[in-house]
């Protein structure tokens, strides 16, 4: 089966040869068609074959078509963490913190995630610490550890980079399934291919999770440090099976809107996650999902308020400016 898989394009205008200023900055994304793919499966059927059609987040996928079809057949869920998510969570944010680093590392450490325990032993020389350690860090002390640690994970938190002097959007609060229902009583195509909060853009994911963390929130005007911060705190926090402080990635709920309509969130690596479905007669009659992607790359979300006015310089190549 081949669909459409999706895509993101960042498209730039330059004031003019280098050195330059991005004068205009705007997001397409194209939307995957998986959720048009489900509808009129059997419920089974859907459940299967979802996870099969994203390449990210697949655990996640299949968590959140089980829980939205299991929600409108009249299953009740309590809300819980689920381990393959969370594992694949932290596999993600893994992935993305040291594929900026050392790529000979990131194939080594990552091509089978350990147990949390064992995990928590691979970072410690990648944080020159026990984890332990490092979560305790907070305040001075964290951004001494940026900025002076050898450490390969601090190495990669480039306090050097560019940074972003702008206003960011909203992060989202902490929502489960039924209490979505408030903001959205009911998704459709349209919503999910501009997903808004009180209606505006807004960011999710760990960042989001963690906006209570009074660390990350001094670092509003570094914001790429602070998201990679963000992902760092909670890859930590999977090794040492910490989730007392924030909501953990691989959070998931369900709810039923009406009899034969469920909704799902689960909480991954990029952020929340949205399947809403609707079943007769066992058979897939409407299907939305709601992806990090939509939040996080949308026209009026951080990317293109970042990239405008961006400089441009030889010492500072485009690809490395955006």
């Amino acid at each position: 089966m081949n669909i459409d898989p999706g895509a993101v394009h960042l498209r730039l205008t330059l004031s003019g040869p280098i050195p330059c200023t991005v004068t205009e900055a705007q997001v397409v994304c194209r939307r995957p068609a998986a959720a048009q793919v489900l509808r009129g499966k059997t419920a089974d059927a859907a459940a299967t074959l979802a996870p099969l059609l994203f390449a990210v987040c697949g655990k996640a996928q299949g968590l959140a078509a089980r829980l939205a079809l299991g929600a409108a057949r009249g299953e009740a869920v309590a809300d819980h963490r689920d381990g393959a998510a969370a594992q694949e969570a932290a596999r993600e944010h893994l992935w993305h913190l040291l594929g900026e680093g050392d790529p000979k590392r990131l194939m080594e450490g990552t091509r089978r995630l350990p147990q949390p325990t064992q995990l928590a032993e691979f970072l410690a020389p990648l944080l020159g610490m026990p984890a332990a350690n490092w979560q305790a860090l907070d305040g001075a002390a964290l951004l001494h550890w940026v900025v002076n640690s050898p450490a390969p994970l601090a190495l990669v938190m480039a306090p050097d980079r560019l940074e972003i002097d702008a206003p960011a959007v909203p992060l989202l609060p902490a929502l489960d399934a039924a209490t979505s229902l408030v903001p959205w009583p009911r998704l459709d195509n349209a919503f999910a291919a501009l997903p808004h909060w009180q209606g505006q853009a807004a960011e999710t994911g760990a960042l989001a999770r963690r906006q209570g963390d009074a660390t990350l929130t001094t670092l509003g005007r570094q914001p790429l440090l602070q998201r990679r911060l963000a992902r760092l705190g909670e890859l930590v926090a999977y090794a040492l099976e910490d989730e007392t402080a924030f909501p953990p990635p691989g959070r998931a709920s369900a709810h039923a809107l009406a009899p034969g309509r469920g909704r799902a969130l689960v909480e991954t690596a990029r952020g929340l996650l949205m399947h809403e479905v609707a079943v007769n007669n066992d058979r897939v009659t409407d299907y939305v999902i709601v992806a990090p992607t939509e939040w996080n790359f949308h026209p009026q979300g951080n990317l293109p308020r970042w990239a405008k006015g961006l400089a441009v310089t030889p010492e500072r190549p485009l690809a490395q400016t955006a």
